[in-house]
């Protein structure tokens, strides 16, 4: 019987996306969805994946200045989500019988001020 190739998403190609809701000030909440798409420019994977988490933040108004809020959405929230998506990537990876897929770890820059 002749070997079969499996072949394998690549966890370095996709497509990330994110959003985030208006602030509800009656809840202090707001939203935050954060997924992936992949393995549409690769034709040789036999699948497409589409993953979205999402995540629903209290903010202290005492402590957090309201006026960043939207800010902190937009640019702090996704780095918070994104080792949940990238667990759910490998684990859904897995469980469909394929090497779990790998999606790259972000560095963040770290800034000093004096």
């Amino acid at each position: 019987m002749p070997e079969q190739t499996q072949f394998e998403p690549n966890g370095e190609k996709f497509s990330l996306f994110h959003g985030h809701s208006e602030y509800d000030q009656k809840d202090k909440t707001i939203a935050v969805r954060i997924g992936i798409e992949m393995g549409k420019e690769v034709k040789e994977v036999p699948f497409e994946l589409r993953i979205e988490i999402f995540g629903v933040f209290e903010v202290d108004e005492d402590k957090f200045p309201i006026k960043f809020v939207h800010n902190w959405a937009e640019k702090n929230a996704p780095l918070i989500l994104y080792p949940y998506l990238r667990e759910h990537v490998f684990s859904l990876s897995s469980r469909a019988g394929f090497r779990g897929t790998l999606l790259p770890l972000f560095q963040v820059p770290t800034f000093y001020s004096k």
